[in-house]
């Protein structure tokens, strides 16, 4: 990624120039992804951020990393981001899937929080899903865990076993596909995207209030924690 694109985050970083809930105000503010690539901003969607900067996936997240958390963990959040993206040229292809399959787990653990135990199938079917997910999301086993979550969408309406439906059939491989239902569940945009941006947003959605804050939170933490330790592990 070219210095240029690092020195305009950590300026509007410093300025406190980055916003929420828009990709650009005016000439000068902009969101964390289109900070670092105005194109995002000019095209006013993540599919116009270069593979160079970063893959399609995170890309299609970022929105929702900026927008979602609470208000008190959001700084915290943002420096922590633009940190990691000085240091993740570090990743190969290779690294940037396990990165990817990291944050889908912790993204599918904190659905599977929200459904109550009476929700047998659902429960079942998102196991299912981080097994294959713990697996390193093997495209052999991908029918099988997408029928096992499909068998249980049709026993409950329960959230949570339309998001087990969801990342066996789009996790491996189809993230660019799906960009921002994220944004569609928690903060109300129609367009669609990204399977990791689709499970926060359900994740997130269907906690309440305070608990709404406290679960995007935890899965802009742990989506972090995924691709920093990708990085850690690259630089060793």
């Amino acid at each position: 990624m070219e210095q240029e694109r690092l020195n305009r985050l950590d300026t509007m970083m410093r300025e406190n120039r980055i916003i929420r809930m828009a990709w650009t105000d005016g000439e000068d503010r902009a969101c964390l992804l289109a900070a670092l690539s105005p194109e995002v901003g000019h095209a006013k969607g993540p599919s116009a951020c270069p593979a160079e900067v970063m893959p399609a996936w995170l890309a299609h997240l970022t929105p929702w990393l900026d927008d979602n958390p609470s208000d008190e963990a959001w700084p915290s959040i943002i420096q922590r981001y633009a940190g990691l993206a000085h240091r993740w040229s570090a990743l190969d292809a290779a690294g940037w899937e396990r990165a990817r399959i990291g944050a889908l787990i912790v993204i599918v653990r904190e659905a599977r929080a929200h459904v109550a135990p009476e929700h047998s199938k659902a429960i079942d079917a998102i196991d299912g899903v981080l097994a294959w997910l713990g697996r390193g999301a093997p495209e052999t086993d991908r029918s099988a865990v997408s029928d096992a979550a499909r068998a249980a969408r049709a026993e409950t309406a329960e959230f949570a076993a339309e998001a087990a439906t969801w990342a066996a059939a789009h996790a491996a491989g189809r993230a660019a596909e799906m960009a921002g239902v994220a944004a569609a569940h928690a903060a109300g945009a129609a367009h669609a995207a990204g399977a990791a941006a689709e499970m926060a947003g359900v994740a997130a959605a269907h906690a309440a209030g305070a608990a709404h804050d406290a679960a995007a939170d935890r899965i802009a933490a742990g989506v972090l924690d995924a691709i920093e330790q990708e990085i850690e592990a690259a630089d060793r």
